[in-house]
Order: C-alpha cells, then sequence, then structure tokens
C-alpha cells in the first residue's frame, strides 16, 4: 500500500516538475507533454521500487517488535507460574506494630 502512494507521490511530483520547467523555457506543448509523461513513468517506477523497500522495512519491524513483546510476555508468564509454585512465602506477611 505505502509503495502505491509513494510510487503516485513521485510520479506526479516529477510531471509537474517537467511540465512547469517545460512550459518556463516555451517548449513546443508536444515536448512538454512527452518529456512530463516519460518523467512520471520513470519516477512511478522509481517510486514503487522505494515503496517496497519500505514496506519490507516496516514489515520486519513488526515483525520484530512483535516478537520482542512475545518473548517479554512470556518471561511474565513464566515468573508468575514460579511465583504460584512457591506459594504464599513469596508473599510476605504486612509488618504489624506492637500496640
Amino acid at each position: 500500500m505505502l509503495s502505491r502512494f509513494t510510487a503516485a507521490g513521485f510520479g506526479l511530483f516529477a510531471f509537474a516538475v517537467a511540465v512547469l520547467a517545460g512550459v518556463w523555457v516555451n517548449n513546443p506543448f508536444t515536448v512538454v507533454l512527452s518529456r512530463g509523461l516519460l518523467a512520471l513513468i520513470v519516477f512511478f517506477l522509481i517510486g514503487l521500487a522505494l515503496g517496497a523497500a519500505a514496506d519490507a522495512v516496516v514489515a520486519e519491524h513488526s515483525r520484530t517488535r512483535e516478537a520482542g513483546i512475545r518473548e517479554q510476555e512470556n518471561l511474565v508468564q513464566d515468573h508468575v507460574d514460579e511465583s504460584t509454585k512457591i506459594g504464599a512465602a513469596t508473599i510476605p506477611a504486612p509488618h504489624r506494630s506492637a500496640a
């Protein structure tokens, strides 16, 4: 999904820059439009590749983060299981003052 947005953004930006540059220097309409479309296609492909790389990075980070969270949950669960095996001996009784 991110790759399509990136590709569209790159392509449209390149098209706009090419058209504006062509109009600025008074190039003929067909030259401006053909160069704009060429820039759109080339930068769409570049944006698609960069977006795919970004998608892969985000997915890998998500998997790594999820694995770390699951590992922490397992450690906490193991600690809770050990505490219940020992019983009430792990929980100190409240200190009462002699009054």
